[in-house]
């Protein structure tokens, strides 16, 4: 596939992702996901190319994290052989400086991967020592040392998709694992998604939390597992981003969503001081899925109507619900 139709169309993906959410792009990187690791065993001339290469544009426009890509290599990596090479090439050429910025510790782990095979290889091919050199050009984070280094394509849809997409959501962290076991083990990265079969998927819904985290959620009136699931969560997290995490792992469905932002807007308004963590965990689900920007839109407007009725401190934490209505 030519480079310039490949990344055009991964464009239009990543601006429909930005706009719908993670649930439209899912099922084309579980598609690609299993037709990466099909031809890991039986290769069709350059498919395994434009697999990568399609996965790497999607990595270069923030729709998926630097952890597939990782993945990728560390798979490439076990075989090794001179096909796997070209594939390692275009990948370290195109997105591996990026992939340094993102996670340093493990690019180091593949460049000691890299060290080890090395040393075991008789005979290196050339394919080999240009590979070796483009990855220590990575590594030292020397463009002028990586041969034939060209990311005009790259930069020219990463500055299309800017122009178009005003608030970029945040990347997904899947792996490669994840993907393939989408179908037996469920979608955590998709807020609502089904989850079928497996005894421990189902688990999730069963969170044990601390007996004080319970009794506090109990004394806020928190009269549904869901709302006492969220509470708990908001309650027990390091960072919003921390909760963020957990929230999804909780496997909330449909309506049940809205749960997630009518607990923070409460515990929000019943803090003695303004806590910038609420707004942050609630600006965190709105950039994830659109859903959630509507649900925090009915939020504010409820909480509007009753502004009268509100004490003294929730009218005082209320300008936290405009600082969102800027994210959204």
């Amino acid at each position: 596939m030519p480079a310039r139709l490949c990344a055009e169309h991964i464009l239009l993906i990543a601006c429909m992702t930005a706009s719908i959410g993670p649930e439209f792009v899912s099922p084309m990187l579980e598609d690609l996901a299993e037709k990466l690791n099909q031809e890991m065993t039986e290769r069709h001339g350059k498919l395994l190319n434009n697999i990568v290469s399609m996965i790497c544009y999607l990595y270069a426009l923030k729709v998926v994290s630097c952890n597939l890509i990782f993945d990728i290599i560390r798979t490439l990596l076990k075989s090794f052989t001179e096909s796997d090479l070209e594939v390692l090439l275009y990948i370290f050429k195109s997105v591996g400086l990026d992939i340094r910025k993102d996670d340093p510790q493990a690019l180091k782990d593949i460049v000691q991967i890299v060290n080890e095979t090395g040393a075991k290889i008789k005979e290196k091919s050339s394919r080999f020592t240009w590979f070796v050199e483009t990855l220590t050009a990575v590594k030292n984070n020397n463009v002028n040392k990586i041969p034939n280094y060209d990311k005009s394509d790259i930069t020219e849809i990463q500055k299309a998709y800017k122009a178009a997409v005003k608030q970029a959501p945040n990347n997904l962290q899947v792996t490669l694992a994840d993907l393939l076991d989408a179908k037996t083990k469920g979608r955590w990265w998709v807020v609502g998604a089904a989850w079928t079969g497996l005894q421990e998927t189902r688990k999730v819904k069963k969170v044990e939390f601390d007996t004080k985290l319970l009794a506090l959620a109990k004394k806020n009136h928190m009269n549904t597992e869901v709302r006492r699931n969220v509470f708990c969560v908001l309650m027990s997290s390091e960072d919003y981003e921390h909760c963020f995490e957990k929230m999804l792992k909780l496997n909330i469905k449909d309506k049940q969503e809205r749960e997630i932002i009518y607990v923070t807007v409460l515990c929000a308004l019943k803090c003695k001081t303004f806590n910038p963590y609420y707004t942050n965990v609630i600006k965190k689900f709105c950039e994830h899925s659109k859903n959630y920007q509507i649900t925090t839109q009915f939020s504010i407007w409820d909480r509007l109507k009753d502004l009268k009725s509100l004490n003294s401190t929730k009218t005082r934490n209320f300008y936290f619900a405009f600082i969102i209505l800027d994210y959204i």
